[in-house]
């Protein structure tokens, strides 16, 4: 996915230094959980969202269907 055409869905802190980013192509059919620690720059996809992800789900990514949960 190009960076052009990103949409964040949902940003939420799951730790004091984890922070995991949500994000979806504009028709929200392809997307992506990324994870982003220590302070890094660039963050690692833990898991695929969409046709080609683990639900292989050719409709629309929904917003609510995997919510961001900060445990304590």
């Amino acid at each position: 996915m190009s960076q052009e055409t990103r949409v964040l869905m949902e940003v939420g802190w799951v730790a004091d230094d984890a922070l995991i980013v949500k994000e979806v192509d504009r028709a929200a059919r392809i997307g992506s959980v990324v994870l982003f620690t220590n302070s890094e720059s660039v963050g690692k996809v833990v898991r695929k969202l969409g046709e080609d992800g683990e639900e292989g789900d050719d409709g629309w990514i929904d917003h609510v269907s995997h919510p961001i949960y900060r445990r304590s």
